[in-house]
C-alpha cells in the first residue's frame, strides 16, 4: 500500500477535521496521518486518514488510533475510537478466556471478502485484553475505524445489527470469528 495521499484526500481531511489535530486540538506542525497505519495494510482513503500534529503523531508511531496517545498526552478525548463488542454467555463457555487474557485482533481474507479473527496467543494483529463483565458477558474493544472500514459504512452508530459472531477454531485454538451479515438485498442478487 502507498503511503502517498492524494490533494484531494488531505483537502477533504483538513476541512473535516477543521485543520487541528484531532489529539490536541493544536493548530501548529499538522501533519496526516493513517488511522490504520499503511504498513498494517491501511488505505488512503479520507476515512482512514486524519490530522494529527507532529508530536502526537510521533507517539502514535505506527500503532492503530487508540486511546493510549491520549493518556500520554493528557488531553480530553475528541473521538471514539472504540467500539465494544459483547461476548454472550453460551460462546464464552466454549471459549474459556478469563479476564484480561491478551486476545489478538486481526482484520483479514475471508471469502471473497473480510472478516474479523480475534484468539489469544497470537503475535500479529491489535492486542487488546478480553474482559469478563461481572453479569458473565465478556467484552472485547475492536478499534472503531476497523469495524468502520470493514462494514464500507462509515455513518452507521450500530454495528449489531450488521455482522455474526460465532467460535471457530483459529491457529488449532478456539477463538472468535466476526464476518458481515448478508443484508437482503445480497441475498436478492445471489438467487
Amino acid at each position: 500500500m502507498s503511503r502517498s495521499i492524494s490533494g484531494k484526500v488531505k483537502a477533504f481531511v483538513f476541512d473535516r477535521d477543521k485543520g487541528k489535530c484531532v489529539y490536541c486540538g493544536s493548530t501548529e506542525n499538522l501533519e496526516f496521518d493513517h488511522i490504520i497505519p499503511a504498513s498494517k495494510g491501511g488505505s488512503n482513503s479520507e476515512n482512514n486518514i486524519q490530522v494529527v500534529c507532529m508530536k502526537c503523531n510521533s507517539v502514535k508511531f505506527n500503532y492503530i488510533d487508540d486511546d493510549n496517545i491520549l493518556e500520554k498526552r493528557n488531553k480530553p478525548k475528541r473521538r471514539k475510537f472504540f467500539e465494544e463488542i459483547i461476548i454472550s454467555k453460551k460462546i464464552l463457555n466454549k471459549l474459556k478466556w478469563k479476564n484480561k487474557d491478551i486476545i489478538s485482533i486481526l482484520y483479514e481474507p475471508y471469502n471473497d471478502d473480510f472478516a474479523i479473527s480475534i484468539i489469544k496467543n497470537r503475535s500479529k494483529g491489535y492486542l487488546s485484553k478480553f474482559h469478563l463483565h461481572h453479569n458473565g458477558l465478556g467484552i472485547i474493544k475492536v478499534p472503531r475505524m476497523v469495524l468502520l472500514i470493514w462494514l464500507d459504512n462509515p455513518k452507521t452508530n450500530s454495528y449489531k445489527d450488521e455482522i455474526e459472531i460465532k467460535v471457530k477454531t483459529i491457529d488449532n485454538q478456539q477463538g472468535l470469528f466476526l464476518w458481515k451479515r448478508e443484508n437482503e438485498s445480497d441475498e436478492k442478487k445471489k438467487a
